[in-house]
């Protein structure tokens, strides 16, 4: 098919038309870099403040402090597992022999806080949202980063 003159100069116009329209929105609408590099700096910030205080505990509080946040990862993966067996993530409340985690077998064991032989606690966020766990011990930096 063949374009006349008049059909062509009209088709670079639209052309032209949307490529400038496109530019034009890219220049205006474009993300403010500025505000995520300040952002990505104050995170960077927290992670070494949290980090040069949690190298300064003696070693036998480190080591319950990661056995801690390890005993928080597996219980927030043994949830997902909950969520993908049962349709739904496990209810909210203290992680103790009655609660659907242990009764239903997805931890073998109440799994408690290295420190002080607390016993998890469970946030759920609704149904479809995965739960929060807490160390209730309030020791410094048992909850996870």
């Amino acid at each position: 098919m063949k374009l006349s003159k008049k059909q062509s100069i009209i088709a670079v116009s639209v052309l032209f038309a949307v490529v400038a329209g496109i530019l034009v929105t890219g220049f205006f609408f474009r993300p403010s870099w500025s505000s995520l590099e300040e952002a990505a700096r104050a995170r960077e910030r927290a992670e070494d403040e949290y980090m040069e205080g949690f190298s300064k505990l003696p070693a036998t509080e480190r080591e319950a402090t990661a056995a801690c946040q390890e005993n928080q990862r597996r219980i927030l993966s043994v949830s997902i597992s909950y969520y993908a067996g049962e349709g739904e993530y496990p209810p909210g409340g203290s992680i103790n022999k009655d609660h659907p985690l242990v009764k239903k077998g997805y931890l073998q064991s109440v799994p408690t806080c290295p420190s002080t032989g607390k016993e998890y606690v469970l946030a759920a966020r609704g149904k479809e949202s995965p739960p929060t766990i807490r160390c209730p011990s309030n020791v410094p930096y048992h909850d996870s980063p």
